[in-house]
């Protein structure tokens, strides 16, 4: 099972560093897209995070809401 995990990891490891060195030949290249490729970049990496985090809470139940109904302020006197 750790080898599975491990195999994952080291394949992100090297998606993103095939990724990296992509980016940097395409930024040698064409140095006059480098703000568009770091920019894109970032939204990347922002939108990854971004994702990760909603990944965790995949059911509503684990997101511990508290229904409106529920709370003693809202009910109705």
């Amino acid at each position: 099972m750790s080898k599975q995990k491990n195999d994952a990891t080291c394949n992100n490891i090297e998606t993103i560093t095939c990724s990296v060195l992509g980016g940097a030949i395409c930024c040698y290249f064409v140095p006059s897209y480098t703000i568009y490729f770091v920019l894109g970049g970032v939204v990347c990496v922002c939108a990854y995070g971004i994702i990760s985090v909603l990944d965790k809470y995949k059911d509503i139940e684990d997101m511990n809401f508290v229904e409106k109904e529920k709370v003693e302020y809202f009910r109705k006197k």
